[in-house]
């Protein structure tokens, strides 16, 4: 994920961008897999593109897109690929209970494939990729606490914030998940050109603050919190740390859990 950004709002946003969120391209022969999120209630849209070449239809498309939302996700990453498969790209999204679940994940993650830690009961990735597999599997433990409607706050997180313990061994794994009701943010190392990074930076702010070439509209000044995959202005952006998971709802951080150690592996050796 070369660029991320998710706007989570207590009253709708619009979001405007020229090229800032899109990752640096070399030349036309550059390719840019992307997609967005946003959400009207408990329903989700998502539009994607993949190998797109710069001011693809699908770009331009987009940069006149003119929705105000509470939740809202862009996710731009360069790609070596011109072979066209939405299926290997994130953001992905899926139906359960009644409310549209996304996932955004990006790389490898050895071991995602073991049923036996990680069953997929029955949701079956349309594609091969790890993070769409993961997605699945993280499905599959949620829908045991959604069976009898909307699980409590507390529930919700502690299941998030196992599975991201579990998964951060397999590789790098930040990644950002929604149930419909709430944003739930695990930050995890990124490894760029060759430097340890933060998972991601957030801010927690108002929809007035300003952004560095993007343009926050809305008809109120509101709580915001924004997910970057770097500083977007010169705010208080706090880097988060590996293994921490943040659950925002509406603009506001709601809770938050730092990270599990797991002793499963330890007690099987036993």
């Amino acid at each position: 994920m070369d660029r991320v950004l998710v706007v989570s709002s207590a009253t709708p946003v619009l979001i405007r961008s020229e090229q800032s969120l899109w990752p640096a391209t070399d030349d036309q022969r550059s390719r840019v897999d992307w997609g967005l999120v946003q959400y009207e209630g408990s329903e989700a849209l998502c539009l994607k593109e993949s190998a797109a070449r710069p001011g693809s239809v699908g770009q331009r498309a987009l940069s006149q897109w003119d929705r105000a939302v509470y939740h809202s996700l862009f996710a731009a990453s360069s790609t070596d690929s011109s072979r066209r498969d939405l299926s290997r790209q994130g953001p992905y999204v899926r139906e359960m209970a009644g409310h549209h679940h996304f996932f955004l994940h990006e790389g490898r993650l050895p071991g995602i494939e073991e049923t036996y830690r990680f069953p997929l009961g029955s949701f079956s990735p349309l594609g091969e990729s790890d993070s769409e597999r993961a997605f699945c599997a993280l499905l599959s433990r949620n829908q045991i606490i959604w069976k009898d409607g909307r699980p409590e706050r507390i529930v919700r997180l502690s299941i998030v914030t196992d599975f991201a313990s579990r998964i951060a061994p397999l590789g790098a794994a930040p990644f950002i998940y929604s149930d419909g009701d709430y944003l739930y943010v695990h930050s995890d190392r990124r490894l760029i050109d060759g430097a340890v990074r933060p998972g991601f930076y957030v801010l927690e702010t108002n929809t007035r603050h300003a952004l560095k070439d993007v343009t926050l509209q809305s008809s109120d000044a509101a709580p915001l919190v924004l997910i970057s995959d770097r500083p977007l202005s010169d705010g208080e952006w706090r880097p988060m740390s590996d293994g921490e998971v943040l659950m925002i709802r509406q603009g506001e951080v709601v809770d938050h859990c730092k990270p599990l150690e797991i002793l499963e592996e330890e007690f099987m050796e036993d």
